[in-house]
């Protein structure tokens, strides 16, 4: 899996054991003793062996920090920039 920090925006992309679970983007606010990753996608933690992530460009930091800040959803913010790119 990919080197990440806090702060880094990460696409989840699939959470082992969550079947109910869709793809979402958030930012690492902490990664705990054990190494897991936790953020601002929800109450779960990402476990970096065993879940399926990948860490941003930190080129696109400065616009999800303006879309979270207006309480837009990441995962489509991201998928426009992809869809432009």
């Amino acid at each position: 899996m990919n080197e990440f920090k806090n702060n880094d925006y990460i696409l989840i992309k699939e959470m082992k054991d969550e079947f109910n679970f869709k793809p979402m983007i958030g930012r690492v606010t902490h990664i705990d003793g054990i190494g897991q990753i936790h953020g601002t996608w929800s109450g779960l933690a990402v476990i970096p062996e065993v879940d399926n992530y990948e860490v941003l460009p930190t080129s696109r930091y400065e616009l999800y920090t303006l879309a979270e800040e207006n309480k837009s959803k990441l995962y489509g913010i991201n998928f426009l920039v992809d869809f432009y790119i």
